[in-house]
């Protein structure tokens, strides 16, 4: 039980420092502050359980813990961590699939008409944002010539999902 609580402390102090950051001020490149706010405050964590817990006999409290399992509560958080960053793009951006729910959930059960739901799904909604992302975020760039090239860090972001599409025959879709 207190791996389980360590793991989740860990992930709400992070939560919540994440939550004071943007209230102060919204990062310009967000998942890349938040990657960083990660080992910091995973560190920082766990020298808090430490400080919190010194000179503890370890009687089999609560908070009785071995260094194994700081070890598995700090694994425990990088699962949190991980799913909430691949999940945080969602948050971050209108994805094409929330804009579309949200549309219809607010008709309600009246439901919302198809042509003025293709009207609302525009480029100005779904694609140029993602652009001025991969730009902020350096993956890709636009040359001289005004045509976008992949920077490095573009080239290394998509060699596991060309590989796994490959992989599976998927072609280079979209």
């Amino acid at each position: 039980m207190s791996v389980i609580l360590f793991g989740f402390g860990l992930f709400i102090f992070y939560f919540v420092t994440h939550y004071l950051i943007w209230k102060i001020h919204i990062p310009r490149r967000q998942v890349q502050v938040l990657l960083m706010l990660f080992p910091v405050l995973m560190i920082l964590g766990f020298l808090a359980f430490q400080l919190f817990l010194k000179g503890y006999e370890g009687d089999g409290s609560l908070f009785s813990l071995l260094f194994v399992e700081y070890l598995q509560g700090c694994l425990l958080f990088t699962v949190l961590f991980a799913a909430y960053i691949v999940t945080y793009p969602a948050i971050e951006i209108d994805s094409p699939s929330l804009v579309i729910i949200t549309h219809v959930s607010d008709k309600g059960p009246t439901g919302l008409d198809k042509e003025l739901l293709e009207k609302s799904l525009t480029d100005e909604l779904l694609v140029k944002p993602r652009i001025e992302d991969l730009v902020t975020e350096k993956m890709i760039f636009i040359g001289q010539d005004g045509k976008y090239r992949l920077t490095a860090k573009g080239r290394w972001f998509i060699l596991p999902f060309s590989f796994y599409r490959n992989l599976i025959g998927a072609g280079k879709g979209g």
